[in-house]
């Protein structure tokens, strides 16, 4: 699928993205790597998540880590960030639009950075991370997550 496309996709389907199943389903895989990032950094004060959708994940994080000041969610979905932003309720946490592969955070200023499933949809997935390097501090830890199936094996 084209890269707008995908993008409008996830735009269409975010006011019940959390919703049933398959919400679920994404749900518990959130929980899997928040509980990794939790693991690696469990005192980081500054966090970014790419491709944070609903921001589910950031939401998790922002009420596991009470000493982190900066929770930042990315993603290139206009109604992901809308309904994300909505679904907040911590003023530590907000949600901007942007992309992996050029991210609007200053060099080094994420002492995590995280991402559950979006980087198969990332246009450029060696640029998007190249650009999560950026953005680490040093020493800073970056947990990607992501699904895997046999039925979409080429």
């Amino acid at each position: 699928m084209p890269y707008q496309r995908d993008v409008q996709a996830f735009s269409d389907r975010a006011a019940g993205y959390e919703a049933g199943r398959l919400g679920q389903l994404h749900r518990d895989f959130a929980d899997r790597a928040v509980r990794i990032a939790l693991a690696v950094a469990p005192g980081a004060q500054r966090v970014l998540d790419v491709g944070s959708g609903t921001g589910y994940a950031l939401r998790q994080l922002a009420a596991a880590l009470p000493g982190a000041h900066e929770l930042t969610g990315v993603d290139a979905a206009p109604e992901m960030v809308r309904v994300a932003s909505q679904a907040s309720r911590d003023a530590r946490v907000r949600f901007i639009e942007g992309t992996a592969e050029r991210l609007p955070r200053p060099d080094a200023s994420a002492d995590l950075v995280i991402s559950t499933t979006s980087f198969d949809h990332w246009a450029d997935q060696g640029a998007g991370l190249a650009e999560c390097a950026r953005v680490l501090v040093p020493g800073g830890h970056l947990v990607l997550s992501d699904l895997f199936s046999v039925w979409l094996w080429p």
